[in-house]
């Protein structure tokens, strides 16, 4: 691929009016894979049996173990550069919009303490396809979340985060780099694709091979039609002027990603990516960047009905440890100003211990000045019954 066109869209190309619209799928466990050709001749008829796959499989729940190791060296944030290993597990239920996860970080990733197994706090996350709401340190909820203020902190390209980055397995999601769009999208948006003429096995599968040159770096992907055309490898290779993150890297700078999917499970008769290896390569000015190895394994997969993930998006009264402070967006807190707080089943208006107003205000009964904020009075955020969306 020797030469750069003009950007072009991220986002997928429309369909072809003349080609038929694919079967709607109703539920996951009711659909059988579509039998393969003898051989595909086209790399777009091996993205669209992908692409194909992964709907039937998009709407999932399945916990999770992670763990990397490697070198990071940013030095304008961490104060000593170097070696890193750093652990996550939780669980994920997700449609492929919507999403909800809890997740326990320990280990020492980026600058700051290195953190215990026994001293990790759950983050919990949800978005419901409108409202995001967190609760990790402090509770949040932004109502409209992809035009709020977390348009840009929670979303790429429309998708939120939770998909694909806050959850660290992202390419067994079928998202390749950390920037909201699936594979199948990088390669519709390409600007030059070539299937190779000959299959080639990788990590013990017979796999068709497509590389693409985009916007993004250029892809190689290999797709196993004995595993539905699930990804069994990737490489995604970004030099200056691709996009990384959110801006084109600089003459100078690189950065590699390789996934390999190491093993899949058969769930409802489809086939679902279950362990992962995967490594993260940039190199920045300045001797920033980082070299990373991930080790990713899911378990307790299952394929979720149309419906059956519908109560799923929110967050639980009884995941909120007792404490947790509510952040009220565009509110600004001073010294000594009271703090929404959860207590059991609700939240509790109470004043610092060295407030002045807490002691000229409080009856000795209750927390601080003693007000509860209700259900009502929380716009419905907080539901009797345990959920709080």
């Amino acid at each position: 691929f020797a030469t750069r066109p003009a950007p072009v869209a991220t986002q997928a190309p429309a369909r072809d009016p003349s080609t038929p619209e694919p079967v709607p799928i109703k539920l996951a466990t009711t659909v059988e894979p579509a039998a393969e050709p003898e051989t595909l001749k086209t790399w777009r008829e091996v993205v669209d049996h992908y692409k194909a796959h992964q709907d039937r499989i998009r709407r999932i729940r399945f916990d999770y173990e992670h763990s990397g190791k490697g070198d990071y060296y940013w030095y304008n944030y961490a104060p000593q550069p170097g070696y890193r290993e750093f652990f996550r597990a939780g669980s994920v239920t997700t449609d492929g919009d919507r999403c909800a996860m809890k997740a326990y970080v320990w280990g020492h990733r980026f600058g700051g303490e290195i953190t215990d197994r026994s001293d990790a706090e759950p983050g919990i996350y949800a978005f419901d396809g409108n409202t995001y709401a967190s609760c990790s340190g402090f509770f949040q909820i932004h109502p409209d979340a992809r035009q709020s203020v977390m348009k840009t902190s929670g979303f790429r390209n429309g998708r939120s985060y939770l998909l694909f980055s806050r959850y660290p397995g992202g390419p067994m999601n079928g998202y390749p780099l950390d920037q909201g769009l699936r594979m199948e999208e990088f390669l519709y948006g390409a600007y030059e694709v070539h299937l190779r003429p000959e299959r080639e096995t990788v990590n013990g599968l017979s796999c068709y091979v497509v590389d693409a040159a985009t916007d993004y770096g250029v892809f190689s992907v290999w797709f196993s039609p004995d595993r539905d055309f699930n990804v069994s490898r990737s490489i995604v290779e970004m030099s200056g002027g691709d996009i990384y993150e959110s801006s084109p890297l600089l003459a100078d700078t690189n950065a590699n990603y390789e996934y390999n999917a190491t093993s899949f499970v058969k769930v409802d008769n489809l086939w679902v990516p279950e362990e992962s290896r995967f490594r993260q390569v940039a190199r920045l000015r300045g001797g920033n960047g980082h070299d990373y190895s991930h080790y990713h394994k899911r378990t307790n997969i299952r394929l979720l009905d149309e419906g059956e993930d519908d109560d799923a998006y929110v967050i639980y009264a009884e995941d909120i440890p007792n404490g947790t402070r509510l952040l009220e967006t565009n509110v600004v807190k001073h010294k000594g100003d009271p703090w929404w707080t959860w207590r059991t089943d609700r939240f509790v208006l109470e004043y610092p211990d060295d407030s002045p107003k807490r002691h000229r205000q409080s009856s000795g009964q209750g927390f601080g000045a003693g007000k509860t904020m209700t259900t009502s009075e929380l716009g419905g955020m907080v539901e009797k019954r345990g959920a709080v969306r």
